[in-house]
């Protein structure tokens, strides 16, 4: 009987293990080799498991606007500088 096995050998750098749990739904993948390595595992588990926090878009937009106002009032700033 012979057995035959095909696989591709991965090229370039590995980048990602991933992380299977007995009895999760699924498994996760960690980013970081040397954290995914050198970690507790139930503890990188929980980690990346964990919901990460959504963004403020009206915070984000009211940032934004500051910084374009800024911007345009130093290039006025500078354009009255050279008249």
């Amino acid at each position: 009987m012979q057995l035959s096995c095909k696989f591709k050998i991965p090229s370039g750098r590995l980048n990602t293990i991933t992380l299977i749990k007995e009895n999760a739904s699924d498994p996760l993948a960690c980013h970081d080799i040397e954290r995914g390595i050198t970690e507790p595992f139930d503890k990188l588990w929980d980690d990346i498991s964990r919901a990460k926090p959504a963004v403020n878009l009206d915070d984000l937009t009211k940032k934004f606007t500051e910084a374009i106002r800024k911007k345009s009032n130093e290039e006025v700033e500078d354009a009255e500088h050279y008249q």
